[in-house]
């Protein structure tokens, strides 16, 4: 329910998203209705009226009063869910290691390839008690090149591919040097998790959560309102004050910190500076605490009251923000020579997963995404 969650926190929807009770990940199979059957999603149930799906989070309790909850019906609000639908040519890389290209005119899938993932499927670098899930870049760069290379394989007109987008889970931020490289790919910190990706469901950043959302709420201006009053430790400032907290030597070398959407880009268009680098505009608003309405970021005064080591990658992030409708630039002569493609070949702002879950569900005015 992800991009349900984003919805309050852009004040698109009345109400908040609240932690769950046990203030636990929860991932379970649940009960639900068929309640349409003319959707692409689930044309294939037929007949059936119920169906048991599998639903994760941490913050999936959807909360809104009565006279809130009235903005449904008086707007005849709908909910939807996600299919595979998409506007342009293009070829996606997700952050479940799967590639497919699209014909522009009619939206046929025309090849698709998938990759596992070889350390995340040995369990490398994760602690289930501890709630920790860290990923080693590598296995996005492996995978990236392997599922590009098969699906272009597959096109009968490779050479027709104009752009790659990019959508990926978040938070999923990385500790990078002055090229933005991740640290664990620097000599010293190949083995480091906490120089890895931190994924999303990674949850070793409870404290600094609370510590986020206590701030905020004694401040002129609580920058977790439109997330239920609370800064999860599924965001980004809870992950990345872990990090640094834990390690004078992970302070020192870390030039700035790096979201997955915004990486992989940079890798595909060969961004080697932060002062270079597109951030997405969805990633920024719905994780980071970025708003219009008070000027990007919390100011640096929020950040010193809750611990100095923020401020030098603060100090570092991109100010502006880019939607994923934007060019992230073109790509590289290195991936081109690897993929066969032209340098040309644009390369789109990165995008949240469920963000674009909800492109493919048909979201538009008065049509709520419901994102399982």
């Amino acid at each position: 329910m992800a991009l349900l969650g984003t919805l309050p926190w852009l004040g698109l929807l009345p109400g908040a998203l609240l932690r769950n009770e046990k203030l636990k990940y929860v991932c379970k199979a649940v009960d639900l209705a068929v309640v349409n059957n003319q959707t692409r999603f689930t044309a294939g149930y037929a007949g059936r009226r119920e169906v048991e799906m599998s639903v994760g989070n941490g913050e999936g309790n959807y909360f809104a009063d009565e006279e809130e909850a009235e903005v449904f019906l008086d707007h005849d609000v709908t909910f939807s869910v996600p299919t595979r639908e998409i506007a342009e040519e293009y070829v996606k890389l997700d952050e479940a290691h799967t590639s497919y290209a699209a014909d522009a005119e009619s939206g046929e899938e025309i090849a698709v390839a998938v990759c596992n993932y070889s350390r995340w499927g040995r369990g490398l670098y994760c602690d289930t008690a501890k709630s920790q899930f860290r990923q080693h870049p590598l296995d996005y760069l492996e995978g990236l090149e392997q599922v590009l290379r098969q699906v272009i394989a597959q096109c009968p007109a490779p050479e027709a591919i104009r752009a790659i987008a990019v959508d990926t889970t978040a938070s999923t931020p990385c500790l990078v040097d002055r090229t933005c490289t991740p640290l664990s790919l620097t000599a010293g910190y190949e083995e480091n998790p906490d120089a890895m990706f931190v994924l999303w469901k990674d949850h070793t950043a409870q404290r600094e959560s609370e510590e986020i959302t206590a701030l905020c709420a004694r401040g002129e201006i609580n920058y977790a309102r439109r997330s239920g009053n609370h800064y999860s430790s599924e965001c980004f400032w809870s992950k990345v004050l872990h990090l640094l907290r834990g390690s004078e030597r992970l302070r020192r070398d870390a030039w700035a910190v790096v979201e997955l959407c915004d990486w992989i880009p940079a890798v595909l268009t060969g961004c080697r500076a932060m002062e270079d680098l597109r951030s997405g505009l969805c990633v920024a608003g719905s994780k980071m605490m970025w708003a219009e309405e008070w000027g990007g970021y919390p100011p640096e005064e929020f950040f010193a009251g809750l611990d100095p080591v923020l401020l030098p990658v603060l100090r570092r992030l991109p100010v502006r923000t880019y939607g994923c409708d934007t060019p992230a630039g073109t790509l590289s002569p290195e991936w081109a020579a690897k993929l066969g493609l032209s340098e040309q070949v644009v390369i789109g702002v990165g995008n949240v997963d469920c963000h674009s879950g909800a492109v493919g569900a048909g979201i538009c005015h008065g049509t709520v995404v419901l994102n399982l």
